[in-house]
């Protein structure tokens, strides 16, 4: 009888976290199409108050934030419009920080270039510099999403260290153009 209790529960318990995954990825959708950032904030907040994703286990939360990547970049009027809500920036720089090994297509890579653009032209070169160095790049397995050819890698590099030269920070630039030199 304890058994069946314990498998209960357990199915219970899967159950209710189905549900709670459904929810939020329906909180998610709802806030991305009403281009609503406060609602956005909230659901991917670190704060314990309300329906967080703090209630929700890592992996649940990993798959909520890749959720989150698919839906900004598949909705005809988030972006651009989100970058200018610095609500928005901060969840969009939380959810690619707790991204699942892979995202479909590799579309964290893609909303990071985003960033990365929008964040330049408003010559915030810091930030830029810093959405760029997270981008994810497979040097050796050539059927990766993520793979970049050794001058698409020195690409990046050269982007992030001008970045840091504009912000006369020597050292991070320098540090940089030695990884471009590396990557070729």
């Amino acid at each position: 009888n304890q058994s069946i209790i314990i498998i209960n529960n357990n199915n219970n318990h899967n159950t209710n976290n189905k549900e709670l995954d459904r929810n939020m990825e329906q909180r998610v959708e709802c806030a991305i199409t009403a281009n609503n950032y406060g609602a956005l904030s909230e659901i991917f907040s670190s704060s314990y108050g309300g329906l967080s994703w703090q209630s929700m286990g890592q992996g649940e939360q990993r798959t909520l934030s890749a959720y989150f990547v698919k839906a900004a970049l598949s909705s005809p009027t988030f972006l651009p419009k989100a970058f200018s809500s610095e609500e928005s920036l901060q969840v969009m720089k939380t959810t690619l920080g707790h991204l699942p090994p892979s995202v479909e297509n590799a579309m964290d890579n893609e909303l990071r270039q985003k960033m990365f653009d929008h964040l330049v032209e408003e010559e915030d070169y810091r930030s830029a510099a810093d959405v760029l160095a997270t981008l994810r790049m497979e040097s050796q397995d050539t059927d990766s999403p993520y793979y970049k050819t050794p001058a698409e890698r020195t690409d990046v590099y050269v982007k992030i260290s001008e970045c840091f030269l504009n912000e006369d920070d020597i050292v991070e630039a320098e540090t940089f153009v030695t990884r471009a030199g590396s990557a070729v």
